[in-house]
């Protein structure tokens, strides 16, 4: 075979190539369109669009406000092609997600189908387990406490609380910071350094324990201070472990002196300080 008949066989099988690449182009774009157009109908069929969302597990969330906000992400498209409200497409995790960040009082949400027409939105709301008052204690002393916001088991502020007093909540006091990124404190902030909330509230049920009533509590510079309904304060050091506090704290609840006073206010007691290992320092009022 010549080298000219060798470069004709050459360019032919080059060509037969070509057509059956494009042939394969072809026929993956027309599948490719056909599946999309499928899929484009599909996820727009009434049988499988979501019709009804019912909530449940709400105390104070508006059940209404819930199923308002899902309808609304649903409303939109994947690319603005595919219906984000069908059944089988619609999404879930990111409906999760945007349900916690438009509802700081939920606590956790799951999403589950009902049918081929409905979802089941099971909602956890958080329960306060204190006041968050501000950053500085300022009147704590005299009962004037200001606005005042809900906080949950972890430290975290979540809504604001109705103007009233006597509540059985005890007041905190200290600074915040962002729990995610873009939060606009004092709501989804948590109470800093991370655990001093956690100490508190440990503390809290010390005195408790004892059957001493808290009224409030602050957090400054390292200083925990708790104070009992009937103003007298407990110091306890904030970066302190807490079973070196608890130890100070039961030997100074042992001193004779010491339970007389807090038996019979007389005279009153002003502080017990429990913040160098395992001394405590306890004062009386003049």
């Amino acid at each position: 075979m010549t080298g000219s008949h060798m470069g004709v066989a050459a360019k032919r099988r080059a060509e037969r190539k070509a057509r059956r690449i494009f042939i394969f182009l072809c026929l993956f774009i027309i599948f490719g369109g056909l599946l999309a157009y499928g899929l484009y109908i599909f996820s727009y069929a009434r049988t499988f669009a979501i019709a009804a969302i019912d909530v449940a597990g709400n105390d104070i969330t508006k059940e209404e406000a819930v199923a308002d906000f899902a309808r609304t992400y649903l409303a939109g498209a994947y690319g603005g092609l595919f219906s984000k409200a069908n059944i089988f497409f619609y999404p879930r995790r990111t409906l999760e997600d945007g349900i916690l960040k438009a509802f700081p009082r939920v606590s956790s949400v799951h999403i589950e189908r009902e049918g081929l027409a409905s979802i089941l939105i099971s909602i956890e709301e958080r329960h306060p387990a204190a006041l968050w008052c501000g950053e500085a204690k300022g009147g704590a002393g005299a009962g004037d406490y200001g606005e005042c916001f809900f906080i949950d088991d972890r430290g975290l502020i979540y809504a604001r609380a109705p103007d009233f007093s006597g509540t059985a909540l005890v007041r905190l006091f200290g600074s915040l910071a962002a729990d995610e990124e873009g939060a606009e404190c004092p709501v989804g902030c948590l109470l800093k350094p991370p655990g001093a909330f956690e100490k508190l509230l440990f503390y809290a049920g010390l005195l408790k324990n004892e059957g001493i009533a808290v009224r409030a509590a602050a957090l400054s510079d390292g200083t925990m201070e708790i104070i009992a309904n009937e103003d007298f304060s407990f110091f306890f050091d904030a970066d302190e472990d807490t079973s070196v506090s608890e130890s100070a704290f039961h030997a100074v609840l042992q001193a004779p002196l010491f339970k007389d006073g807090l038996e019979n206010f007389n005279p009153p007691l002003e502080y017990v300080d429990v913040r160098y290992g395992n001394k405590a320092f306890y004062k009386f009022r003049e």
